[in-house]
């Protein structure tokens, strides 16, 4: 069963947003694929550059390695805290 999402208003401002900066650049940046996201070298995402991504934002951002599953919100913040406190201690 799959269930719908109701569009919330930043919802729906974010993606005509979005579809207006695409509008305006995506001939510019002349990708070769009609995905959003892509590499810096504008080739589509692969499943090992999306975990390279998390990896190092997740160490630039805590100073610690991160495994992507089960990674929540709330753990990312103890994870963030607990570094910032043993910084202090040292």
């Amino acid at each position: 069963m799959c269930s719908t999402r109701q569009n919330t208003p930043w919802l729906t401002s974010a993606r005509l947003q979005l579809e207006a900066w695409l509008g305006r650049w995506r001939a510019e940046l002349a990708p070769t694929h009609s995905f959003v996201f892509t590499r810096a070298n504008g080739t589509p995402l692969t499943t090992q550059s999306v975990h390279r991504l998390f990896t190092s934002t997740c160490y630039r951002l805590v100073s610690a390695r991160c495994a992507h599953h089960g990674l929540r919100p709330h753990q990312l913040v103890k994870l963030r805290d607990n570094q910032q406190g043993a910084r202090e201690r040292q």
